[in-house]
C-alpha cells in the first residue's frame, strides 16, 4: 500500500528538539525555595513535565508537601515559577544533536514546518530564538494559544492550519503521551522521539517510527517512503 507524502511536519519542543530538563528542573526548585518547601529530584520534576505549565506546578507541589487542590498557592507557585523560567529558559537548554542539520535538510525538501507544545507561545519563541532555531518554523503553537492543550488535538489542527496542510499528510514529532494521544486523536501520523520525557511505558504507542537519534531522522522519513519523490 502506498503511502501519502508528507506536505508538513510539526514539533513538540522540550524532550524532542530540545533537552530543557535542567533548566525547568532548576527553575522549579528556586520556585518551591521561595515557597519554602524542600527541592525536587529531577526525575520527579520531569514526570510532571508535557500536561503544561500549570500541571507542572501542581504535581511539584504535590510531590513537595503541598496541596494540588491549592488555587491560590498554585497561582502564586505559578507565578513565581514563570518569572524564574524566562530568566533562565536558556542557560543550559540545547537542541539535541543534530536537530539543527536534521531541520535544515527537512527544510531543503520544501516541507511545512512548525511547532506545537505545550509551553506557553511566548517563551516557545523566546526560546527558539535564543538558541537560533526559530527560522525554519512558519507557525508555533504554544500551551496558552488555544484554550485547549495536548492531548487535545485541537492545538495540533490549529498548527496545521496555520501552514495549509491536511492532517492527513502532516506528521507529528513528539516524545510523551499527550504527543501521541494528540496525534492520533487528530489524524496526523506521529513519529516518537525515544530519548525525551515519556512518562512510563510507551509500548502502546501508535507511531509510523520511533527514533533514538536526530541524524536518523531523514533516512526514516526516506525509508517510510513520507517525502516526495
Amino acid at each position: 500500500m502506498s503511502v501519502r507524502p508528507l506536505h508538513a511536519v510539526i514539533f513538540d519542543l522540550d524532550g524532542t528538539l530540545v533537552d530543557s530538563a535542567t533548566d525547568i528542573a532548576t527553575s522549579l526548585n528556586a520556585t518551591l525555595e521561595t515557597l519554602g518547601r524542600p527541592p525536587l529530584p529531577l526525575l520527579r520534576v520531569l514526570d510532571n513535565v508535557g500536561h503544561g505549565m500549570r500541571h507542572l506546578i501542581a504535581g511539584c507541589l504535590a510531590e513537595s508537601g503541598g496541596r494540588a487542590e491549592d488555587e491560590a498557592l498554585i497561582d502564586r507557585a505559578l507565578a513565581i515559577y514563570r518569572a524564574q523560567y524566562a530568566e533562565h529558559l536558556a542557560d543550559t537548554t540545547r537542541p539535541y544533536q543534530h536537530v539543527r542539520e536534521t531541520l535544515e535538510a527537512l527544510a531543503v525538501t520544501g516541507l511545512k514546518l512548525g511547532i506545537c507544545t505545550n509551553k506557553p507561545a511566548a517563551l516557545s519563541e523566546r526560546l527558539l530564538a535564543a538558541l537560533n532555531l526559530a527560522q525554519p518554523f512558519q507557525a508555533v503553537v504554544g500551551g496558552d494559544t488555544l484554550p485547549q492543550r495536548k492531548p487535545d488535538p485541537a492545538p495540533l489542527l490549529h498548527a496545521a492550519a496555520q501552514l495549509s496542510t491536511d492532517p492527513a499528510d502532516t506528521l507529528f514529532v513528539g516524545d510523551s503521551a499527550p504527543d501521541e494521544e494528540a496525534a492520533r486523536r487528530a489524524g496526523m501520523r506521529f513519529a516518537f522521539h525515544t530519548q525525551g520525557y515519556p512518562h512510563g511505558s510507551t509500548d502502546a504507542f501508535v507511531a509510523a517510527f520511533r527514533f533514538d537519534r536526530w541524524d536518523q531522522f531523514m533516512a526514516l522519513l526516506t525509508a517510510e517512503g513520507m517525502l516526495r519523490p
